[in-house]
């Protein structure tokens, strides 16, 4: 059953990109918002994809794709989301740890500005 649904689904996906595109996929970083590109489809955008691969929800598509040995069956333990402005900061700090900066303070030299 499992590989039938997976030809099915990739026969699916060949014909889907055989045919023509849509204009979202024609117009990607063509005087789009950031947000567009890259917050992903939306809750219509999926169920759409999802009646024409034939499945009912995400979960189903994953069980009938993802072998059962390589899936997580538990939720993950992560911290909090953060706003971009503070993991860009909590990022830096992370950063400032680093004792080896390749190519920097190596020699007892001075970095000039780069040639152009």
């Amino acid at each position: 059953m499992q590989r039938a649904a997976q030809a099915l689904l990739r026969g699916r996906l060949a014909a889907a990109a055989a045919g023509t595109q849509s204009t979202a996929t024609r117009n990607v970083g063509i005087g789009m918002a950031f947000a567009d590109r890259h917050i992903g489809p939306s809750r219509l955008e999926k169920q759409q994809m999802l009646d024409y691969l034939g499945f009912k929800n995400l979960d189903e598509l994953t069980a009938t794709n993802v072998p059962k040995d390589i899936r997580l069956n538990k939720d993950l333990d992560l911290p909090p989301a953060l706003d971009e402005h503070r993991m860009l900061r909590e990022l830096r700090e992370i950063s400032k740890m680093n004792k080896f900066r390749i190519g920097r303070r190596l020699y007892n030299n001075i970095d000039e500005m780069a040639m152009i």
